[in-house]
């Protein structure tokens, strides 16, 4: 069985989770400690006096951050070493007897797992202090803009404060940086780490099972499974990515070779398709969700994104016959007889007796 770093990727997001609740507790503990007495004289000089509180409370957060973090990671190394050793097993069962299949399945894997997930939770806890220096630099930074918006005659205190407060929410906690120089906020920086991190953890206990069982020579294939493509379709709110919905179309990632997507949304619900440039559209669709937070029109775009893992210099995605098609749209009344019904918005309508007329 061919193994991939992609066969543990789906475990990063228990991870990544846990940060992203932090990003959220971490506004909101800013929030509300900046909201108490807002409309007082003396506001700025107590805000800045109650510090020490605030940073207290952040302090909790990374406090029971720590210990979740570290109890998810431990489970997901677990679990994508177990993964990597299952695939080598398959392996064996084919090449491997005696002696050197029942070495390899009496593998110890305690110390493995251990060492790999105390490396990520390392790698991960170095984000705890940057956590701390945001929230009480934004404290700050809230303060002064509070206070010298009255002054300006530009806004309100409460008007100014809600605008600096809604730029944070909207950028999150940044300023991280990988080895490639890439910037990254706190949440999609500890997903990318995960999932760097537990797919070497599968290919380690891959290559560790096969050791063990005297099968020191691999070959790195060229079969279509070990670049599938896939289609995702996600939301970001407030600096916060969220996927809706994924699948893989069957497709192999070719260079040079041009693919069509095509994404559909009517009201809250919505369809995403994927094929090859030189197949047909298939009739299904790949994607169907719904998102009731999807209550009015807004910008659409297209964005790549290097996963985890990616070893390609300077990769380079075109996109061409970009469209965005608005069909016509009329108001329809239906009325029989005096008789007026409602119709329902966004409902599919036909004519019984269309009108044909020659052009």
């Amino acid at each position: 069985m061919p193994v991939s770093p992609d066969m543990a990727e789906d475990l990063a997001a228990a991870v990544s989770t846990l940060y992203e609740q932090v990003e959220l507790a971490l506004i909101e503990k800013v929030t509300r400690a900046l909201a108490e007495g807002i409309d007082s004289p003396l506001w700025a000089e107590l805000k800045l006096a109650a510090l020490g509180n605030l940073r207290s409370a952040i302090d909790e957060i990374i406090a029971v951050l720590q210990t979740d973090a570290s109890g998810a990671i431990h489970q997901a190394v677990a679990e994508a070493y177990d993964r990597g050793q299952q695939a080598a097993v398959l392996e064996l069962g084919a090449v491997a007897t005696g002696p050197a299949l029942a070495a390899a399945e009496a593998l110890p894997t305690a110390p493995a797992v251990d060492r790999l997930a105390a490396a990520l939770v390392s790698e991960t806890g170095a984000t705890h202090a940057r956590i701390l220096r945001t929230g009480l630099d934004v404290y700050r930074q809230v303060i002064a803009e509070a206070s010298a918006a009255p002054l300006l005659g530009a806004t309100t205190r409460r008007q100014a404060a809600e605008q600096a407060l809604a730029k944070f929410a909207g950028r999150g906690v940044t300023g991280f940086v990988d080895r490639s120089g890439r910037a990254w906020n706190l949440t999609s920086y500890a997903e990318m780490a995960s999932r760097s991190a537990l797919g070497r953890a599968a290919v380690q206990a891959h290559t560790d099972r096969l050791g063990a069982a005297g099968i020191d020579l691999v070959m790195v294939s060229d079969a279509p499974e070990e670049c599938p493509i896939g289609l995702s379709l996600r939301k970001r709110v407030a600096g916060v990515e969220t996927q809706l919905g994924a699948y893989t179309p069957g497709l192999t990632h070719v260079a040079g070779t041009f693919y069509r997507v095509r994404v559909q949304i009517v009201g809250s619900t919505l369809r995403a398709r994927m094929w090859a440039v030189t197949d047909p559209e298939p009739n299904l669709w790949g994607i169907e969700v719904t998102d009731t937070a999807l209550t009015a029109a807004a910008n659409v775009g297209t964005r790549s994104v290097s996963n985890a893992g990616n070893t390609n210099v300077n990769p380079v995605i075109r996109y061409g016959n970009f469209q965005v098609v608005n069909p016509q749209k009329w108001t329809v009344s239906r009325s029989l007889n005096g008789v007026v019904k409602a119709q329902t918005a966004g409902t599919p309508v036909a004519l019984s007796n269309p009108a044909r007329v020659a052009l």
